[in-house]
């Protein structure tokens, strides 16, 4: 039974990661061959989406046409997840819930501040800046001028890393201190910063980088 049979006959979600990429090298001489060889040197689906246009290319199999559409469905993935929206702040998860669809993917970091109001309610979730492929800009102009206009009582730091190794380093340590030193300044809470990938996150607060005196809400 061929690809296509087998999704005329089942649902998509019988096809294996290996299936379903084959279905978009369209013009490909052997498309189950071609994904293979993508998967086993991407190692995942989720790599392979997040990989930009030219890289896409360089693959066997996969033409600018096949790389735009992976690309647009990939948007289309975020947008759909992004309609559910996550109103309230409570926990690490819900942060990891709130950015997921808006950094799945990301090939650079990006940095978001989520303002929040006394009752943990979500104010904004606002970008202030894109790094590179292993560091952040972090701005505490930007962050706190931000944190100002939504009037929070409370914010968040949450950015990513496009490794998908979630592990603070050093910097990460060092600028978490520094902002919510500054936070107590301004008599803003600092409640946590949290790393992310696209299927997992870290927590400085759940895994006491932040010291609790550090920690003003």
């Amino acid at each position: 039974m061929t690809t296509k049979e087998k999704i005329l006959l089942l649902e998509p979600r019988h096809l294996t990661d290996t299936e379903l990429l084959s279905l978009l090298l369209v013009g490909s001489g052997n498309t189950i061959e071609d994904s293979t060889e993508i998967l086993k040197r991407c190692g995942n689906l989720a790599n392979f989406l997040s990989l930009s246009i030219p890289q896409m290319i360089s693959f066997k199999g996969v033409g600018i046409s096949t790389a735009l559409l992976c690309k647009s469905l990939l948007e289309i993935c975020t947008r759909i997840h992004s309609d559910t929206r996550v109103t309230k702040i409570t926990t690490a998860r819900d942060v990891f819930n709130c950015v997921k669809s808006t950094l799945y993917g990301k090939s650079r970091e990006h940095l978001l501040l989520l303002s929040l109001g006394s009752r943990n309610n979500l104010l904004g979730c606002d970008l202030i800046s894109i790094g590179t492929v292993d560091e952040t800009l972090i701005h505490p102009r930007e962050i706190f001028k931000t944190a100002i206009l939504r009037s929070a009582s409370t914010i968040i730091l949450c950015h990513n890393h496009p490794s998908g190794d979630c592990t603070p380093s050093s910097e990460d340590i060092q600028i978490t201190h520094d902002i919510a030193e500054l936070a107590c300044v301004f008599g803003i809470g600092f409640i946590d910063h949290v790393i992310v990938s696209n299927t997992n996150y870290f927590s400085f607060r759940a895994n006491n980088v932040i010291k609790r005196k550090e920690v003003s809400a």
